[in-house]
């Protein structure tokens, strides 16, 4: 959106700003004329979706307080309106729109020592990586963050395929594989996975109790029985189904309904050259026909050759020309969303809550941490799943809590809301980031994914393709992602370094400059790196992932005093897993406190 436009809104009569936007945008409008600071405003459609960015121009730097200083005591002696627990995306959404749409009082509990949670961006030599979430999912000219991205001038880029990480689009490199013979036996492995992933999500549905895994060797047996596929291709195979639905979960954790994305539209389904009217009647082989063969090949050849001109997308984006599909954030999650909606804040850091009580009727509720006290009216809960199912269990009247890195609950979580929580599980999804010497880059500069057939939990993001120079992140999922637990960071890093000495030979003769191994599902303030939907038991009150969702917005208290709400990248029904989900649970949460009070 140009300053043009931009500028037309700050010449808006104050009533029309009032009528759209409501008081307190007015006022911030009112400010912004004042200053002279016109030229700063937000887009207007991120400003029309939220209308509290129109303060972000004006907001100062957050204030970073320690719970164990003397400032940190002094704001438990204050009644807050609301506490928002946790100062990753959910909790900075829920805070900005409650001070600055809705003029709360609003103080942020943070464990860390920083504001951002699992968005985690750490400085390497003259760049920045994501440790944590890295790329916008569904990136498009309508989504608020690509506005948010123009307005603060952050770069972002294209990724292969138009989809984080393609387990298509991308070089499998497993030694000197001829090149024909090699794009041949990926086009055969998309073909059946995706044919396996397709008649997965179509046979007939048990409830939610079935697992993907259990769905996926039924649809593999009918499909693969007497496929002429190679064991090659069949771990490839593999490794496409693992980076498609198993990519932060073991497929025996997961709950059969993450695979209705690939559900047909129409049944019968049709899929290449064959269409199945039901299971039983799917053909026994998975085969294209040469001429099929071959126009797939050459489809995918253009594909990667198009991705290896991937550095053509870099930049800061016009928003209202962004094209579909993925976008990589090259200037850090952090800089982008934590730095941006973490202004004019309080957060308490050094604080990992122990107790959430909520008080007699009409009273508000209390949180502690660090031997201190908060009262509010209500609490924003932005706890990843993974603590809250290590907090399901303490003993609710020890105090303090034996387990600082578990949180209870006064009155204990209702069933429902132990049902709703067990829902989800937490998964595990690490990076290995190796940086070397730009002169000693040994595998293809300029293709942005590189992939093994020797193993299904392995894949690189080639950052000096984007410009990154001499960086390497390798992605992990699970089994290798659970099993880095038991293994020293030197011993990961000889691992991955093994698979890309028997890829490419020159890796054997340089050492990387600089590693970071992250541990996400051992981090005492995540448990995991996000969540993901588990099957329900048959014994559970709730029923479905939907139902857990809403159970969870309800909130949780004392009879007559429900003050305790509950957002985050699980609590919600538009890109979960995502930070724009966390993004919008966290608005959604805030708005729910704000029609009560």
């Amino acid at each position: 959106m140009g300053s043009m436009a931009r500028r037309s809104l700050s010449w808006l009569p104050t009533p029309v700003v009032r009528a759209l936007f409501g008081p307190s945008v007015a006022q911030a409008l009112e400010d912004i004329r004042r200053v002279g600071m016109d030229e700063n405003l937000p887009p207007l459609p991120l400003l029309m979706e939220h209308p509290w960015t129109l303060r972000l121009g004006l907001a100062d730097d957050p204030r970073l307080i320690r719970a164990d200083s003397m400032e940190g005591k002094e704001l438990a002696s204050r009644e807050w309106d609301v506490v928002v627990i946790g100062a990753g995306v959910a909790g900075l959404a829920a805070a900005q729109y409650l001070q600055h749409e809705k003029g709360l009082r609003t103080l942020i509990l943070e464990a860390r020592n920083r504001a951002g949670g699992r968005l985690c961006s750490r400085k390497l030599a003259e760049h920045v990586v994501d440790l944590g979430a890295s790329f916008i999912h569904g990136a498009s000219s309508m989504h608020e963050f690509m506005h948010l991205a123009e307005w603060k001038e952050c770069k972002t880029a294209g990724v292969a395929g138009g989809i984080w990480e393609s387990a298509t689009v991308t070089r499998y490199i497993d030694g000197n594989v001829d090149d024909n013979a090699n794009l041949n036996s990926v086009v055969k492995a998309e073909f059946a996975s995706r044919g396996i992933l397709e008649l997965a999500a179509s046979l007939p549905p048990e409830g939610n109790f079935k697992t993907a895994e259990q769905l996926i060797e039924k649809a593999s047996s009918i499909l693969l029985e007497d496929s002429d596929l190679s064991q090659r291709e069949r771990r490839i195979v593999k490794s496409i189904i693992q980076r498609s639905v198993g990519y932060v979960a073991d497929l025996r954790e997961l709950c059969a309904t993450q695979l209705s994305p690939y559900r047909p539209y129409t049944p019968p389904f049709e899929l290449g050259e064959f269409t199945a009217t039901s299971p039983a009647s799917t053909p026994k082989k998975l085969n294209m026909s040469p001429q099929t063969l071959e126009f797939r090949r050459n489809r995918l050849r253009e594909e990667i050759k198009t991705s290896e001109n991937i550095y053509t997308t870099i930049g800061v984006p016009i928003a209202s020309k962004c094209p579909p599909g993925d976008r990589l954030v090259l200037d850090g999650f952090s800089h982008l969303i934590t730095s941006t909606f973490s202004r004019g804040l309080n957060v308490v850091t050094g604080a990992p809550v122990t107790r959430i009580e909520a008080e007699g009727e009409g009273m508000g509720g209390t949180v502690s941490t660090q031997g201190l006290k908060f009262k509010a009216k209500s609490i924003i809960s932005t706890l990843p799943i993974g603590v809250l199912h290590a907090s399901l269990n303490p003993n609710p009247n020890s105090n303090p809590n034996p387990n600082p890195n578990t949180v209870i609950f006064s009155p204990p979580l209702s069933r429902r809301l132990t049902d709703a929580v067990r829902a989800f599980g937490m998964g595990s999804h690490n990076k290995v980031v190796l940086k070397f010497s730009p002169k000693n880059v040994f595998w293809p500069p300029n293709t942005p994914q590189l992939n093994t057939s020797r193993t299904e939990w392995l894949q690189w993001l080639n950052l000096h393709a984007y410009g990154i120079t001499g960086v390497l992140v390798s992605h992990i999922w699970p089994p290798f992602a659970y099993q880095m637990s038991q293994l020293t960071d030197d011993k990961v890093v000889e691992i991955i370094m093994g698979h890309l000495e028997d890829e490419f030979p020159a890796a054997r003769n340089v050492t990387p400059e600089s590693v970071i191994v992250t541990r996400w599902n051992e981090d005492p303030y995540s448990y995991g790196a996000y969540s993901f939907a588990r099957p329900i038991l048959e014994s559970s009150s709730i029923k479905s992932h939907e139902e857990a969702i809403q159970t969870l917005r309800e909130g949780h208290g004392r009879e007559g005093n429900t003050c305790v709400f509950f957002a985050g990248e699980a609590i919600t029904t538009r890109a979960p897993q995502c930070v724009y989900g966390a993004f919008l649970s966290g608005i959604h949460a805030a708005k729910t406190i704000a029609g009560r009070l």
